[in-house]
């Protein structure tokens, strides 16, 4: 369901791809968007280690906020399944490996996504983004002033519970980055390169932080009344 990072993107500026990757991102969408009338979309990131339960305190988000969801994880496994895709060999090396997919094609997935589905002023969630600060320097870089960021919610659980959820959740969903091998290797990567983006946002005081370990619905009580305090938002009623 997605395009070609091609077909997303403009001509105006190289960006540093992997070799044999080079594409063009534009600031096409940026500058008609920001002359066209309304409030600028705001965006509240999520973000935890794996198997921390971003996707079902997300899910448990948009069923009771006006929130539009976005998956960076879920885009970019999209794009890499995607026939014909450009991208796809990349995108699964990268996740494989445990690493941190190019910025360049996960921003570029978020922007065409949050155009396809909201309007000016809406409300997005988005999980798993920014996972380092090449992930921070390139949403600043494309989204800039079009988007105004009001902070991260963070999901905090111990390593051990994660791994044991992932580990359940690979006997039910069949993912194939669901695996011990790789779930180790994704546990150092958020160590090493998310840890730090985390830091930043609490030294701008723009870091909320509940604990998630213990059942799904506690923690989302706990993650609403935070949601509701950070945006001012009510939610929805029966």
């Amino acid at each position: 369901p997605y395009r070609r990072l091609s077909q997303l993107t403009g001509s105006s500026a190289v960006t540093n791809f992997p070799p044999g990757y080079q594409n063009q991102i534009s600031n096409r969408w940026i500058s008609a968007a920001a002359e066209a009338p309304g409030a600028r979309p705001r965006v509240l990131f999520v973000l935890g280690g794996p198997g921390s339960g971003k996707g079902t305190q997300c899910k448990k988000i948009v069923e009771n906020f006006p929130f539009i969801h976005l998956s960076a994880g879920e885009l970019l496994r999209a794009e890499r399944d995607r026939e014909g895709s450009q991208f796809g060999a990349l995108i699964n090396q990268y996740i494989t490996e445990g690493k941190i997919v190019p910025v360049e094609i996960t921003v570029a997935l978020l922007k065409a996504e949050m155009e396809r589905t909201g309007r000016s002023g809406d409300w997005f969630l988005i999980d798993g983004f920014p996972r380092s600060h090449e992930n921070l320097r390139g949403w600043t870089s494309v989204i800039g002033d079009w988007a105004d960021v009001v902070g991260v919610l963070l999901l905090e659980c111990r390593e051990e519970e994660m791994e044991k959820r992932i580990l359940k959740r690979a006997e039910t969903e069949g993912r194939n980055d669901d695996n011990l091998s790789t779930i180790k290797k994704r546990f150092h990567t958020y160590e090493a390169d998310t840890m730090p983006v985390i830091n930043h946002y609490r030294e701008e005081q723009k870091l909320f932080s509940i604990q998630a370990e213990g059942d799904a619905e506690a923690v989302y009580r706990n993650v609403a009344d935070l949601v509701g305090r950070i945006t001012d938002l009510e939610q929805r009623t029966a």
